[in-house]
């Protein structure tokens, strides 16, 4: 794949996102069964280092990432958060 496209898993997952050579790279919404969301930039199939979370109660998370290993959270304004909620809304509703 290359471009924008949609990948539903068949236990619940879905991503919706940008690809470049079949691999997730740019932007993009990536949603687990149980309901939690990472929404953000991917650079060749894996997450970027600035992580943004949904958790399924609606919380709100940031975190700096070194590897695999989650910093301290980042501080989000209400602006940022409803762009980050309306990005997990659309790319859920497209999937859909």
């Amino acid at each position: 794949k290359h471009g924008k496209g949609c990948y539903k898993w068949e236990d619940g997952r879905m991503y919706f996102g940008d690809y470049n050579f079949d691999q997730k790279h740019g932007f993009g919404v990536y949603k687990w069964a149980d309901g939690r969301v990472y929404v953000g930039q991917w650079a060749f199939g894996k997450y970027d280092s600035t992580r943004i979370y949904i958790l399924p109660n609606g919380e709100v998370k940031k975190a700096q990432w070194d590897g695999e290993t989650k910093g301290a959270y980042i501080p989000m304004d209400k602006e940022e958060i409803d762009r980050v909620n309306a990005a997990k809304n659309e790319a859920i509703k497209i999937a859909n």
